[in-house]
């Protein structure tokens, strides 16, 4: 069954952990260099994309100048994890499970009125809130 809060709260979460590490979001870490071409998203040294990260195993740069990061990728990671982005990527890998957590608490009435809904219209099998 398809929980459209958990995918919601997924999403948060693994949204902030892509930029608390490699400086960019989700979609842009999964799909640039891949389904897309380099955006503004991924084309500093510290924003590293999952082709990126490809291309570094394989012996190549990876997208990380040598001039501003001697220590490759260790020293990008570090400068994401430290940085402003970084701190509020962690806080809200934190934050977004208690948030998520007390918001159904508060809405239960009307997420146990939505999924009735949802039943009622013969998906009740396949969604819920």
């Amino acid at each position: 069954m398809f929980n459209i809060l958990d995918v919601a709260q997924s999403f948060i979460v693994a949204n902030a952990g892509t930029k608390f590490a490699f400086g960019t979001n989700l979609v842009p870490f999964l799909t640039e260099g891949w389904l897309t071409k380099q955006t503004g998203a991924t084309n500093n040294s510290w924003e590293i994309s999952l082709s990126e990260m490809f291309n570094l195993l394989t012996g190549g740069a990876g997208g990380i100048s040598a001039s501003s990061y001697p220590g490759g990728l260790m020293e990008v990671l570090k400068r994401n994890v430290q940085s402003t982005e970084g701190k509020q990527a962690l806080a809200t890998m934190i934050l977004a499970p208690i948030a998520f957590k007390a918001g159904r608490k508060i809405a239960s009435p009307a997420i146990r009125s939505t999924n009735k809904l949802i039943r009622q219209a013969g998906l009740g099998t396949l969604v819920k809130v």
